[in-house]
């Protein structure tokens, strides 16, 4: 038999591969003729959701091996039976798996609890809980269309995107499963991105068969965080020092450009310098002192680089001295915008709620002295939370 084998090894390979190209043929073939869900916007219309799928469609004819972008929306009073009439709409397998991204109009967080919205993604086993979201400014349809016109890999991998601003100190990303479960906690506050595209206009493609125009989208970097409280809507952050601020106490965010102004000492003169921030960690220490509950908040990032220098009084020598470390100028300023921008967020939100869990601290490593104090105080316990910093910075040598 082994040697039958080794003489006629060609009629083995040629029975494989008849067995295996037709079902090669078949498997393409349903991979044409299934929709992928990619993005989802839903929006509340009055008692009703409106949701609208950013799905790729099977390549045309004219559009050669080219994914086509494209949009269908459908309306019903919940917001699983809407999906279901798009993938009737679609007419073909839809598939659900590779959802990507979801967002939330201002209609519906403002006027409704989006726990209810959220849940229905944590309980659909077709789609990852691990999926994040995100709010738009205005309507979340409008804003999810605005997608076609990004470059395609962004337009379908906001996810991935974001996950590089949060790093970046430019977004908060929150998986569904984070949100419901902070949204079932009654001392935890929900943080959710915003997300903004804008448009860029450009000529009309004059070539009908394309149906194209030459309109390009760039996502906003800077957006709005919105708070919410067990799926409700109660604050949204717009000042740009207090979202920096939420940036830096966030612990998934790692690196940064932080730009500080006014740097003065005997190399430096009203100088801008920004700062590649690397390798950033916080830690929060809760203690009690004297009977004051005491909260040190550390931030430490080592590594970090100048990238960019406005000196009114910069000459070849000192400017080559200080290009790749930090004078204690710099460090001071930054310490100083730093800590600016936390106290700023802080002070914004301290009195809606605890953003940032100091309190948790508290009960979790002090859990006697903190119930002896809350019964004292009551919701006034945050309000008298001394906070102190220590800033720990190293320069790339």
């Amino acid at each position: 038999m082994l040697d039958f084998l080794k003489k006629h090894i060609w009629i083995v390979i040629i029975i494989v591969a008849l067995l295996l190209i037709p079902q090669s043929f078949l498997s393409q073939s349903e991979l044409n003729g299934r929709v992928l869900i990619t993005g989802i916007a839903v929006d509340s219309i009055e008692d009703d959701y409106k949701v609208t799928a950013q799905v790729i469609l099977p390549s045309g004819e004219k559009e050669g091996a080219n994914v086509i972008l494209n949009f269908v929306s459908a309306v019903s009073s919940s917001v699983t039976e809407a999906i279901d009439m798009i993938t009737a709409k679609l007419g073909m397998t839809t598939g659900l798996s590779h959802l990507n991204f979801i967002l939330i109009g201002r209609d519906l967080y403002e006027n409704k609890n989006v726990m209810s919205v959220m849940d229905v993604f944590m309980r659909d086993e077709r789609i990852s809980n691990s999926v994040s979201f995100y709010c738009t400014r205005e309507s979340a349809e409008e804003e999810i269309k605005k997608t076609k016109n990004l470059n395609l890999s962004t337009a379908i991998g906001i996810e991935n995107v974001f996950t590089k601003k949060e790093e970046a100190l430019s977004a908060v990303v929150t998986p569904v499963y984070k949100f419901v479960s902070d949204g079932l906690s009654d001392t935890k506050a929900q943080m959710v991105s915003g997300l903004s595209i804008t448009e860029e206009n450009g000529e009309e493609n004059k070539n009908s068969d394309t149906n194209k125009s030459n309109n390009t989208s760039r996502l906003t970097y800077l957006n709005n965080i919105y708070v919410f409280k067990e799926g409700n809507l109660i604050h949204e952050i717009k000042d740009e020092e207090s979202i920096i601020g939420a940036f830096l106490l966030n612990k998934a965010s790692s690196q940064g450009i932080i730009t500080v102004k006014n740097v003065n000492d005997d190399t430096f003169k009203n100088a801008n310098v920004s700062v590649h921030i690397k390798n950033k960690k916080v830690k929060y220490n809760a203690k009690f002192v004297d009977n004051i509950p005491v909260l040190t908040i550390k931030i430490s990032a080592v590594n970090n680089a100048i990238r960019e220098i406005h000196n009114e009084n910069l000459d070849e020598n000192n400017y080559f001295a200080n290009k790749n470390y930090f004078t204690e100028a710099i460090k001071n300023t930054l310490t100083e915008s730093i800590i600016f921008n936390i106290d700023r967020v802080i002070t914004e939100t301290k009195d809606i709620i605890d953003l940032f869990g100091f309190e948790a601290s508290f009960k979790a490593y002090h859990p006697i002295q903190y119930k002896k104090y809350k019964e004292i105080y009551g919701d006034d316990f945050f309000n008298k939370i001394q906070i102190n910093y220590e800033i720990k910075l190293s320069a790339n040598e």
